[in-house]
């Protein structure tokens, strides 16, 4: 549903200034979800599916992790100058 702007400032209005314009609601559901998460991870640690598989059981072997972060990296070093480039190219001036 696309926002007409007087709806917007209609609705800036109503929900105050901080609501459209400081992204505080997105940081703020992205740190919820952290939270949820990481007490999930608390609450069942060391075991991955209780009682029967830990952590260190399920994880593999290190030759595997060090390949994976190797991997990892590189895609990386690809992706991160091209998603730059993307938004540098498509950025709009709201």
């Amino acid at each position: 549903m696309k926002i007409e702007p007087a709806q917007d400032e209609r609705l800036a209005q109503r929900m105050g200034p901080v609501f459209l314009q400081s992204g505080l609601e997105d940081l703020a559901a992205a740190a919820e979800v952290s939270f949820v998460l990481w007490g999930w991870l608390f609450a069942q640690y060391p075991y991955v599916i209780p009682p029967a598989l830990t952590i260190r059981e399920a994880a593999a072997p290190a030759v595997t992790l060090r390949l994976l972060a190797i991997g990892l990296a590189a895609g990386a070093i690809v992706l991160l100058p091209s998603l730059r480039y993307m938004f540098k190219v498509f950025k709009t001036n709201r």
